[in-house]
């Protein structure tokens, strides 16, 4: 079996990168007593923060099973993207105001909504070009 299109992997590969999100520590604050301990936060002391993740995830899973109706697949996949971009930016507000001696956790957290983000804009881009490839074929007919 080949995968006729390379946006259904990147798609896949976002949903799979912000389910790990939601998993991963995203900041570290070390606790002062007896012995410094790092304590490691994760995104479930943020519940509202953990749905939205999980939504995002769940919303680009469903997009990969889409493809039969580009413009709808296109307009979901532009909705993630700008959800995970929120996302990104709500969770540096809530590590600064509810953790506030925090520190990120860059290469389990943060990076990897980006890192989704990317692959999210990768695929948005691999729909335009079929999208234009099946116009142009469509003004040839």
């Amino acid at each position: 079996m080949v995968i006729q299109r390379i946006q259904t992997l990147l798609l896949l590969i976002a949903a799979i990168l912000v389910a790990v999100f939601c998993m991963t520590p995203i900041a570290t604050e070390a606790a002062v007593g007896v012995e410094t301990v790092a304590v490691k936060h994760f995104i479930s002391e943020a519940p509202v923060l953990l749905i939205v993740n999980i939504l995002i995830a769940v919303l680009l899973v469903i997009t990969i099973f889409m493809y039969k109706n580009l413009r709808q697949q296109m307009k979901v996949t532009l909705l993630c993207i700008v959800l995970i971009a929120a996302s990104i930016v709500s969770s540096i507000f809530v590590l600064y105001n509810q953790w506030p001696g925090a520190e990120f956790f860059w290469f389990g957290g943060i990076l990897l909504l980006g890192a989704s983000l990317i692959f999210a804009l990768a695929a948005y881009r691999g729909m335009n070009k079929d999208h234009k490839l099946l116009r142009s074929m469509d003004r040839l007919r």
